[in-house]
């Protein structure tokens, strides 16, 4: 490798580790984000009952 090679090397070995992590985290964010919903209609549900008795 050229020494002048180097920059475009380093920026595309992170550019590709950071998608990665990206693509990794995708779905546990889709999954708490779905979650935190469920909870926060439940909990609403259960607030305005309790102030409609």
């Amino acid at each position: 490798m050229k020494e002048s090679e180097f920059g475009t090397i380093s920026g595309i070995t992170g550019f590709f580790g950071n998608l990665g992590g990206v693509v990794a985290q995708t779905p546990l964010a889709i999954l708490t984000a779905a979650i935190s919903r469920i909870l926060r209609w439940g909990y609403t549900a259960s607030n305005s009952r309790l102030c409609n008795r």
